[in-house]
């Protein structure tokens, strides 16, 4: 019963919550210890058999098999390490108690999609995820965490009908069958396979970041708080990944239409979202623009299976490496934005180190975890004898060129811009920060020893050094230049974070201004910006007295509180 013990354990803690008000610092330590079973269990290497609960919706399995292995260190890891960092990031916040409530809720969601080897606990566990999540993005209570929240919200609704959808149509494909084994093969020889795989692609890219629904983790990331963005972004965002993988006809049979398709999006976020990034000026929102650049690499290995299934067996063990080593040098990125105010003099080399390590392993430079993970995804390429395998691999060395340009980017806006506030000690931040620097260093290299995954370390010939320096070289020649000969106009170049959703706003108040209609109340201009249209909607009469009667007692986290207790106890009790 330790698979269902770890889902368990947050819910449960956070229903204990209300209690431990006088007790801050046991809440404090929450997050950190509903996480630790999972990191240990992950982390211990061990299997687990399938566990059947016939009762519980129409029959739930859980299983820990190694694909599930890999995500499950990863999220393990990164939650615990965000939990320590968040009890004393938190330390001072008259609302951290809020936090921690929709922190663990999340994590139980994270954590249970995970482990689920069925259709309905999956998705179940992924809404909860979603859901809870809005929590941590609206946070700090101001303008900009609010409307990140409402598009998160919007976003996040539009996921699940596309996933609904694409549920519906491969339930019907497998004959009823609500196993997550079933899914793929069923989809790769239902009449509607194009139709399932796109609403799963749309439905879960959402998570992930994908082309063209990507535009709310630039407002998201950056308004949580710095814990929560760790997670959202190392951890959380590898949910819609994991959900491609259960959906996708992988190694199944080949769709060189549907592979087309993913390599250019995915090549098309990888570079897109790094020319976006450069626009930028927080160093949040820069590493979330990398978080959409990266995801797009993982799409490009993806779609380069679906056309190879015979590589699969080697392929998929490839992509939960890049998703591991990805998530933990991200989470180190986003965790040291929070370091870096608190860090006393003597020990700001060390941070700097730190910090140039996580940036050099997202680049792939060699000896790093991502010199480890691209060096399988190119060994993937080779393996595809294709007439493209060569643009694919000078594509990839490229995307190195791009990321190394971004994340100097974001060291130099660290370095240079308005520190951000500080929350906390350094020796309460910064002990977890290093804590996952060390994973950073050799977590991938141990997950391939230790979890027996079928890849080969590399072997460090003159050419593979050449191989992994290039890229990295030409981007420092490249930023040196630019520095020293582009216009100033061009280092201050800026695109509003959450580009696509802006556009919008100003193409749709364009045209409403060059329409000769009366719209009254019902268009302000932040109206597109997802202010909800629920109060403009309610204001009647005749429903406005019991509204305001209802929201005060509402309002009260007593009330509001016992609600949500009640509901998940009662799922709770559902699982026994």
């Amino acid at each position: 019963m330790i698979l269902l013990t770890i889902i368990h354990l947050p819910i449960l803690l956070a229903c204990l919550i209300p209690l431990m008000r006088r007790q801050p610092v046991l809440c404090g330590w929450l997050g950190a210890l509903a996480a630790l079973p999972a990191g240990v269990l992950a982390w211990s290497g061990l299997l687990w058999p399938e566990l059947l609960f016939p009762d519980l919706f129409l029959g739930s399995v859980l299983v820990l098999d190694p694909l599930r292995l890999v995500f499950l260190a990863l999220t393990g890891t990164l939650w615990t390490t965000a939990g320590w960092y968040a009890r004393s990031y938190l330390a001072d916040d008259t609302q951290a108690e809020r936090f921690q409530f929709f922190f663990l809720l999340s994590m139980a969601g994270n954590f249970g999609l995970i482990l689920a080897a069925d259709l309905i606990t999956f998705y179940g566990f992924f809404v909860l995820m979603t859901f809870a999540s809005y929590g941590l993005v609206v946070h700090s209570g101001n303008q900009e965490a609010h409307r990140a929240g409402r598009i998160y919200i919007i976003m996040g609704l539009i996921g699940e009908v596309l996933l609904l959808s694409a549920m519906f149509l491969a339930v019907d494909a497998t004959g009823g069958e609500l196993r997550l084994d079933a899914i793929a093969p069923a989809v790769g020889e239902s009449a509607q396979r194009g139709l399932i795989c796109t609403l799963a692609f749309l439905g879960f890219g959402v998570k992930a970041g994908a082309i063209p629904v990507y535009f709310w983790l630039p407002l998201a990331h950056p308004v949580a708080p710095t814990p929560a963005s760790a997670v959202l972004s190392g951890a959380m965002i590898k949910a819609g990944l994991l959900g491609w993988l259960h959906f996708l006809p992988l190694g199944e049979q080949a769709l060189p239409t549907g592979s087309a398709v993913l390599i250019l999006l995915g090549f098309g976020a990888a570079f897109g979202a790094v020319a976006l990034g450069l626009c930028q000026q927080n160093a949040k929102t820069i590493l979330a623009y990398s978080s959409i650049s990266q995801m797009g690499l993982m799409t490009v290995l993806l779609g380069t299976s679906l056309a190879h299934p015979a590589l699969w067996p080697v392929a998929g063990p490839t992509l939960a490496l890049f998703a591991l080593h990805h998530g933990l040098a991200k989470g180190a990125l986003f965790l040291g934005t929070g370091v870096l105010p608190v860090c006393p003099v003597r020990w700001q080399r060390w941070f700097w180190a730190g910090m140039i390590l996580a940036a050099l392993a997202l680049a792939g430079a060699p000896l790093t975890s991502g010199a480890l993970a691209k060096y399988g995804f190119k060994e993937i390429i080779y393996q595809t004898d294709g007439s493209y395998a060569g643009l694919l691999l000078l594509l990839l060395s490229l995307s190195s060129v791009t990321t190394t340009l971004l994340l100097a980017k974001f060291l130099r806006v660290l370095w240079r811009g308005k520190p951000p506030p500080a929350h906390g000690s350094f020796h309460g931040l910064g002990i977890p920060w290093a804590a996952l620097m060390l994973l950073v260093a050799l977590g991938p290299y141990l997950a391939v020893v230790h979890f027996n995954l079928p890849l080969t370390l590399p072997e460090y010939t003159p050419g593979l050094w050449l191989d992994g320096l290039w890229p990295i070289g030409l981007a420092l020649l490249i930023l040196v230049f630019f520095l020293r000969f582009a216009p100033k106009t061009w280092r201050t170049a800026s695109v509003p974070p959450g580009d696509g959703v802006v556009l919008f706003e100003r193409l749709i108040t364009s045209i409403r201004s060059k329409i000769p209609f009366s719209w009254g109340d019902w268009w302000d201009h932040e109206f597109l910006n997802f202010t909800t249209l629920s109060d403009r909607i309610i204001d009647f009469e005749s429903t406005r007295s019991v509204v305001n009667r209802i929201e005060p007692r509402l309002g009260v986290w007593a009330v509001f509180g016992f609600i949500l207790i009640s509901l998940i106890l009662g799922f709770v009790l559902l699982l026994l």
